[in-house]
């Protein structure tokens, strides 16, 4: 389990492109990645073909690279300004080493569905609230609580995993990368809610 992560830019509860990584689903490895992304996070307020380039640029900093399929529907999108004048966009290379494990980009609504198929984790960024809701632990359910011997002594984050804010998304990081070193792998969010790490 854990394997298989989708990271999606999502802007007022769309997707406008996601990435993913066959082997990245873990934990750790989606905090890395989202840190890396949220680096290219453009603040500007933005025409709908710029938050669209955002988008793409975010996962393309991660290592993610389109497939031949996606690489000619992102050819074929277009935008246009108020006139109806068609608005250049950035023209993107194939990377040499597509591969599944260093993410495989989709903009179509059937590449994101189809990668949605696949996934055992998912974080969305949404670059409209800019919160991120983090997909990458989860949530112990009734039964396997009577195997933790101490409910009470589980470590508290100050975080709902479902509204993370932009600014505070490193504090998190650093927060669960702590646990992991100490090899605790089992937290509290703000809500009480008891999350396993996937690692």
């Amino acid at each position: 389990m854990g394997q298989r992560l989708n990271l999606e830019i999502v802007s007022k509860d769309t997707c406008v492109a996601n990435a993913y990584y066959h082997w990245s689903g873990y934990t750790s490895s989606s905090l890395e990645l989202t840190f890396e992304a949220l680096k290219k996070y453009s603040k500007e307020e933005k025409r709908m073909d710029e938050t669209f380039m955002n988008a793409i640029e975010m996962l393309l900093s991660t290592g993610a690279t389109f497939t031949v399929n996606e690489k000619m529907v992102y050819d074929s999108i277009q935008f246009t300004d108020m006139l109806g004048q068609v608005i250049d966009k950035k023209i993107l290379e194939i990377s040499d080493k597509v591969d599944r494990s260093n993410g495989l980009i989709s903009v179509s609504s059937y590449g994101i569905f189809d990668t949605r198929c696949w996934e055992e984790a998912r974080v969305q960024i949404d670059i409209c609230n800019k919160q991120i809701k983090f997909g990458s632990a989860y949530k112990i359910d009734e039964d396997d609580l009577s195997d933790i011997k101490d409910i009470n002594g589980i470590t508290k984050l100050n975080f709902d995993l479902n509204a993370i804010p932009f600014e505070s998304f490193q504090t998190f990081k650093m927060f669960l990368e702590d646990l992991i070193k100490k090899q605790i792998y089992i937290f509290k969010d703000i809500n009480d809610v008891i999350y396993s790490m996937i690692e």
